[in-house]
């Protein structure tokens, strides 16, 4: 069995992870390839361009906003795996 997943996923424009913010054991990081993706931990939100990067702890309430008209890539990992 392995301690982390990756996913590369296609978030459409507008779309978001939902209205309450998620929690659960373990670390997630994101790496944003194409576009512009907001991403709330705690009460802190950060607007992540092509190439930025976050990792944060997820047992804090956190979750994500593409609040533009394009689709934005990123590679999402977390540990330890969801599926």
């Amino acid at each position: 069995k392995h301690a982390m997943e990756f996913c590369w996923s296609y978030i459409p424009a507008g779309e978001t992870n939902g209205e309450i913010p998620s929690t659960h054991k373990g670390e997630e990081c994101i790496v944003v390839i194409k576009g512009t993706l907001e991403v709330y931990v705690e009460d802190q939100i950060f607007s992540l361009e092509e190439g930025d990067a976050i990792c944060f702890d997820a047992t804090v309430p956190h979750g994500w906003h593409n609040r533009t008209n394009d689709e934005v890539q990123i590679i999402w990992a977390a540990s330890p795996p969801h599926f």
